[in-house]
């Protein structure tokens, strides 16, 4: 069996989390593709090379959408900025655009983020999803059984493409929608099945993997089951501060203090240590195979909006 794992998004945690997806497929060929915002080190960059081996990838230096933000068939929802979600699906699509010329020696993709560290295997048969019988394995939203999580699912290559590429369509789902990233996600999956016959997804309870957080390191994995993506990235500052900024700028002092009072609500729904807590240092980088000195900078496509 042959599997795409197609990455995108910022290149966080990703030591400590690519072995635990490479294991959800023993025996299968796994080939990496990736689409990364460019925000780390030269040196790290070829560490990401050296460990990942990608059979394709971009590094882009990141764009700015807050413009975004000010469109006025925009509705944000309670919370979530819009600007961060548009970098998020772009970033989608940039891989999904990389990945399909590759797509028909593929048995199965995956869309995954970097930082997702998996405990636990796929609790389905993939043989299942190769052969056909179900297009896409997709999960519920671990705080919200009632949408599904945007996080990761694994599919036939032409399902997963048509996951990644929810920006072709998202200016048409706004009229009727707030900026909800899970809301946003399900609407485009039940968009498909219902205009599609030949697709069938499978949907399971439980997500086997947590966002690991810079936060997280020393935690045990049961600490950071507990905490919940929706929790964890509350204690991430440089969340914080974007969404400070967005809801500053657009609502002044109420903005932020929406802001303080949404995180202290989430904090609180903890299951351990409902307060922020100093971030541990992450272990310090390995060296990369190869010095980066001895080879070509790493390629940067030219991106395509």
């Amino acid at each position: 069996m042959r599997v795409a794992l197609l990455y995108s998004g910022l290149p966080r945690m990703w030591r400590e989390c690519h072995e635990t997806q490479l294991r959800l497929f023993p025996g299968a060929q796994v080939d990496v593709f990736f689409h990364f915002w460019d925000t780390v080190p030269e040196k790290e960059k070829w560490a990401i090379i050296d460990t990942m081996k990608p059979r394709d990838f971009i590094f882009e230096t990141p764009r700015d959408y807050s413009f975004v933000d000010l469109y006025p068939e925009v509705h944000p929802d309670n919370i979530n900025v819009p600007s961060r979600l548009i970098s998020q699906y772009m970033s989608w699509r940039k891989v999904a655009t990389l990945f399909q010329p590759y797509a028909p020696r593929y048995d199965l993709a995956v869309r995954s983020r970097s930082d997702l560290y998996f405990f636990d295997g796929i609790r389905y048969d993939l043989a299942n999803v190769a052969q056909g019988g179900v297009s896409l394995v997709t999960y519920q939203w671990p705080e919200d059984k009632g949408v599904l999580s945007d996080m990761f699912a694994v599919g036939k290559p032409h399902a997963v493409v048509y996951f990644l590429s929810l920006i072709d369509s998202l200016w048409s789902y706004l009229p009727t929608m707030g900026f909800n990233p899970e809301t946003i996600i399900t609407h485009h999956l039940m968009t498909l099945l219902r205009n599609t016959n030949h697709i069938a997804m499978f949907t399971l309870p439980d997500l086997p993997c947590f966002v690991f957080r810079p936060h997280m390191v020393g935690w045990s994995a049961e600490r950071c089951i507990a905490e919940g993506p929706g929790i964890g990235k509350w204690r991430d500052p440089e969340i914080v501060a974007a969404h400070r900024r967005y809801h500053g700028a657009t609502q002044g002092e109420a903005g932020l203090a929406l802001v303080e009072r949404f995180a202290s609500a989430q904090l609180a729904r903890a299951a351990i240590d409902p307060h922020p807590i100093a971030f541990a240092e992450p272990p310090p980088p390995s060296e990369p195979a190869s010095k980066p000195k001895s080879k070509p900078r790493p390629r940067k496509k030219a991106a395509q909006v």
